[in-house]
């Protein structure tokens, strides 16, 4: 292999290489197009608090199904479904029946810090398996501690 040297006068001319930065270029837009439709199947919108909704039932009239999960210094959790403490294996009866019901058929969830997000992430389960049109997670009290 013969090496050319630069005589006196010649310039070195530096071109850019965008060859590979247009296939890493592409290369994303590909993987934005295929992964685009898994991340909006997953069944769960979050909207800004403070929209509303124009032209909706009168709200005296709807029935509401809003769902506290505390967890106890015992490690037990409750479960209330509108006030009233129910167990987990009955709470997807209840909200069937609330849902029935209701004409927005929105479900609030309400949980303090101490409970782990696979109950939380059950309740919104049985809410959504129950055809509920919407789902609303409300920021809980943290547990006082005595």
């Amino acid at each position: 292999m013969k090496i050319r040297r630069l005589k006196g006068k010649e310039k070195r001319t530096s071109e850019a290489q965008v060859t590979s930065l247009v296939d890493i270029a592409l290369s994303l837009v590909i993987f934005f197009i295929v992964t685009l439709p898994a991340l909006l199947e997953s069944g769960i919108f979050v909207k800004a608090p403070g929209v509303q909704n124009v032209g909706g039932s009168d709200p005296g009239d709807d029935v509401k199904v809003s769902i506290y999960i505390r967890a106890m210094p015992d490690g037990q959790t409750i479960y209330e479904l509108n006030k009233e403490i129910v167990d987990i294996d009955e709470l997807d009866g209840y909200v069937e029946a609330l849902l029935a019901r209701s004409a927005d058929r929105i479900v609030m969830v309400r949980a303090d810090g101490a409970v782990s997000h696979g109950d939380v992430v059950r309740v919104l389960d049985i809410a959504r398996q129950k055809d509920a049109n919407s789902l609303a997670l409300l920021r809980g009290k943290p547990l006082e501690e005595e």
